[in-house]
């Protein structure tokens, strides 16, 4: 996965697409939501290889990625409730 990077010090130590701050976890929890690949790399001004490589890294770390976005659902459902 050479488009995929994780280091300690850059997005809590997440995986990401090499050279940016955009995590797989991010671009998964738009590709679930029903954005094509087409979409999420625009959105993020990405190549539709960047979007593949993320996926392709999802599908070898499911639970890794899958608890990222677990724990920031909690976080967000925890957050609206207090308002």
């Amino acid at each position: 996965m050479e488009r995929i990077e994780s280091t300690p010090d850059v997005c809590g130590g997440s995986a990401r697409i090499r050279g940016t701050r955009i995590r797989v976890a991010d671009i998964v929890g738009m590709f679930k939501l029903g954005y094509t690949k087409e979409e999420i790399a625009e959105w993020y001004s990405i190549s539709i290889e960047d979007v593949i490589s993320a996926i392709e890294y999802y599908k070898e770390h499911k639970d890794e990625i899958d608890a990222i976005i677990e724990e920031e659902e909690r976080i967000a459902e925890k957050y609206l409730k207090h308002e």
